[in-house]
């Protein structure tokens, strides 16, 4: 049986965990006496994507992909929120008359939060991408979010979509000149009985893209490299198991690295996974199918 992996980040512990570099899949100009890089897949091993990840940082990245939510506010409205399954307007609310107690590290005794016992896990805003992303960003970030228009009921960014706003506030902003937001589907609960892993592999798609489009307002050298950040999106709060997630990040980014062609500003997308066997895995699988 498969089990959803919580790629949380650890830089809370681990502040200065320098990451480290396990594996590169290069693709290179053909006939070309430089052999330069056209384009890049690289696996790093790191505790945060968010913070180690930036420009002048080891892995140099300008752009960030954030997996969000459809609302992109972020994860402000909760204060823990459960992993794999769509959060409760208040998990604080209605806790259950089970006589059944566990100790958690942060709460102590409790019982129940929005109908799902303590035990099934429970994340925090600085456990997961989008937490970071949006503490970091401020209410700069906030007020980008929250200016771009309604694409589908109320909805900034439907699942499956994504949208690129600035970085907000100067803690974001000297990380990364843009923002790329992304939704992915619950994997036990998504939109409409779809299929999680179809919709999956359209965030990466949709970010990609966009990251092309954006990096085209960016001002520098069309010769060197943009260096994109990406966490291994669904397998965090949105409950994808971690060999499902690894299976659509190798298709999508191997199917990405191989469209960009010569006379492209060369690219470079990083992973960024705090979890070193899960970066392995992913390792594994892009030189299985590259």
């Amino acid at each position: 049986l498969q089990q959803a992996t919580s790629l949380m980040s650890t830089a809370w512990y681990k502040p200065h965990a320098t990451p480290k570099l396990l594996r590169a899949f290069i693709k290179t100009t053909p006939n070309s006496p430089t052999s330069s890089i056209l384009s890049s897949i690289e696996i790093w091993d790191t505790t945060c994507v968010v913070t180690n990840f930036g420009k002048g940082k080891v892995s140099d990245c300008s752009i960030l992909i954030n997996p969000s939510n459809p609302s992109l506010l972020g994860v402000r409205k909760f204060r823990y929120f459960p992993q794999g399954r769509p959060a409760l307007p208040s998990l604080e609310q209605s806790i259950s008359s089970s006589t059944q107690k566990y100790e958690h590290p942060l709460m102590g005794y409790v019982r129940r939060w929005g109908d799902m016992d303590v035990k099934d896990g429970i994340l925090y805003p600085f456990n997961v991408v989008d937490g970071i992303v949006h503490q970091l960003g401020g209410w700069r970030l906030a007020l980008n979010c929250y200016m771009l228009p309604d694409i589908h009921e109320h909805e900034k960014c439907p699942v499956g979509y994504a949208v690129a706003t600035s970085p907000g506030g100067r803690d974001l902003q000297k990380e990364y000149d843009s923002i790329i937001h992304t939704v992915p589907p619950f994997h036990d609960h998504p939109p409409n009985n779809s299929d999680p892993e179809f919709i999956l592999a359209n965030c990466y798609k949709n970010a990609l893209s966009l990251c092309s489009d954006v990096a085209r307002g960016i001002k520098e050298d069309r010769n060197v490299p943009l260096r994109i950040a990406s966490p291994l999106l669904g397998a965090g709060g949105r409950g994808f198991p971690s060999q499902k997630a690894v299976k659509v990040a190798a298709i999508e980014s191997v199917r990405w690295r191989d469209s960009i062609v010569k006379g492209e500003r060369p690219k470079i997308l990083a992973f960024g996974i705090p979890q070193l066997g899960v970066a392995e895995s992913l390792a594994k699988e892009i030189s299985r199918i590259s």
